[in-house]
């Protein structure tokens, strides 16, 4: 920290007169996550401890602005119950200058999203979102703001925004570097030369983003729940610092996830660009902010209520059963494949989707569904991960699973689905184990074989694509073809909304079941 201060304190004195020094505090990604998460090393992240870090760094830095990087909700109870209400009543009082809208804003369609907005006592954003005429986000959001002689431009993720989240029909994503340098220029014009752009977009694509723009000073970034810094696995250095399409200095930031970081950056400015990017993340591992824990108690002390609501039924017994006992839907277990369907819906681009049986906890009993009974059968802090792969991965994924379990891998692994099924004889050498795999067709609804050389969307858990319960193709997969999407959606939460839009639960359909035949080893 001490060779940074004697850096900055030389480039300073190098500037002319003229220099200014901008700053910025951030984070993004909060996905309703108020209550802080535990970790080995104690708790860490959730507002009321973000909210501390960016008081303090307020009362030092009087004149930085106030930013979000989108995805402030969906994630946890908190959004499912109060459907960003808490979310505002907690940011509302930081004095945020500006949020941009992420793909998780859309979840609930436009007319929530505008609800939402309502909610803030400060601006959204986005430069490429064009809500259908007669929408109910018209005239809800800007493409950009100006506030001391800065200009600051939204960006949202175009096209995972329209195909993994749920915008109302005729809503158009421009393209995100046209679009922001179509706002650039109109700035320039109006004589505003510092730019900041305020995007959900992800990392990696905020680098390349900044080689596409002219004019493009600071980039503040969300969605890939990035951490950069002087963190063991860090993807990059705080601040990065890149290159515009007119070689000049950019200053990328991202402040990883659900408040567990709010960063600081000093851009410091020799004229209209950048001389110099510094500044720290910090980790959120200190005291709550008292005014902020007050607002989050008030919201938990409702929990206990609404968790015991009854929010669907089950018009049968759901009985869990970790494997097959024999053939049919009757033999294995009732609640893993809907728990898949559940992620199969929220995904949309999922061709199918894969759960571990260790993932699920219980039965659940005819009657009544409350939101504990959907916490004790799915007491993970998971979230829906989308992996590409191929139909013969498809194969060698499922044939990996009944060899890890003949060889007394975990016992959590056997593989349940939806809109995939297949047979299974675990007496057979592996490779010829599984057998007669078909998928259902998304449009028509007809089952077909799956074609080896065809890539497929997968939705499972974030837990399976660490390769945990011996799923250890998806981590190679990704290490190969790079990362899968983290879609963010809550394992439990995702559920909840499932029952919520079905409202009765019942068996699979022998013809839906995944588990076609099961020969035990």
């Amino acid at each position: 920290m001490k060779k940074f201060i004697i850096i900055h304190a030389l480039v300073l004195l190098t500037l002319s007169a003229h220099a200014e020094t901008v700053k910025i505090i951030h984070i993004n990604d909060s996905h309703s996550h108020l209550e802080s998460t535990v970790t080995n090393n104690g708790p860490t992240g959730g507002m009321a401890k973000a909210a501390a870090v960016i008081k303090t760094l307020k009362s030092e830095n009087p004149d930085a602005f106030l930013l979000h990087g989108g995805d402030a909700v969906q994630g946890t109870i908190y959004y499912n119950l109060f459907k960003g209400r808490a979310d505002a009543d907690v940011l509302n009082p930081l004095g945020f200058d500006a949020m941009v809208m992420g793909n998780h804003e859309f979840d609930d369609g436009n007319a929530h999203l505008a609800d939402f907005i309502n909610m803030l006592r400060f601006p959204a954003l986005s430069s490429n979102v064009i809500p259908p005429e007669g929408s109910a986000l018209e005239g809800k959001f800007r493409p950009y703001i100006i506030k001391n002689g800065i200009g600051i431009i939204g960006v949202t993720a175009a096209r995972k925004t329209l195909h993994s989240s749920s915008p109302d029909a005729g809503t158009v994503f421009s393209e995100e570097a046209e679009s922001v340098q179509k706002y650039i220029n109109e700035l320039e014009a109006l004589g505003i030369k510092k730019i900041i752009v305020l995007s959900h977009f992800g990392y990696e694509n905020d680098i390349e983003m900044a080689r596409k723009l002219t004019g493009v000073d600071i980039i503040v970034g969300g969605d890939s729940h990035t951490l950069l810094g002087n963190f063991g696995g860090a993807a990059g250095a705080y601040p990065t610092v890149a290159e515009n399409g007119s070689g000049e200095k950019v200053c990328i930031v991202q402040a990883w996830e659900h408040g567990k970081i709010v960063g600081l950056l000093l851009a410091d400015f020799d004229g209209d660009r950048i001389a110099f990017c510094g500044g720290k993340p910090y980790l959120t591992t200190g005291a709550d902010d008292i005014e902020t824990a007050k607002i989050i108690a008030g919201y938990t002390s409702q929990l206990s209520e609404l968790k015991n609501k009854v929010i669907g039924e089950a018009a049968e017994e759901l009985i869990h059963r970790r494997k097959p006992g024999g053939t049919g839907a009757d033999s294995g277990s009732d609640v893993v494949p809907i728990v898949a369907q559940a992620f199969y819906e929220a995904s949309r681009r999922a061709d199918f989707s894969i759960q571990n049986a260790g993932g699920v906890r219980s039965d659940i009993r005819k009657g009544g569904i409350t939101v504990n009974d959907v916490y004790t059968m799915l007491p993970f802090s998971n979230t829906i991960y989308e992996i590409e792969l191929f139909g013969t991965e498809i194969k060698t994924l499922l044939e990996d699973q009944m060899q890890s379990l003949i060889n007394k891998g975990p016992r959590g692994g056997f593989p349940y689905s939806y809109a995939l099924k297949y047979s299974i004889n675990a007496k057979n050498a592996y490779g010829e184990r599984v057998s007669d795999i078909e998928i259902k067709d998304k449009t028509t609804g007809r089952w077909m074989p799956v074609q080896p050389d065809k890539l497929y969307v997968a939705a499972t858990n974030s837990f399976l694509a660490k390769g945990k319960d011996g799923y250890m193709l998806f981590p190679r997969i990704i290490a190969e073809r790079g990362a899968g999407t983290d879609t963010g959606l809550g394992y439990a939460e995702t559920f909840i909304e499932f029952i919520e839009r079905h409202r009765t639960l019942k068996k699979l359909p022998e013809s839906e079941y995944p588990i076609k035949s099961y020969v035990a080893p």
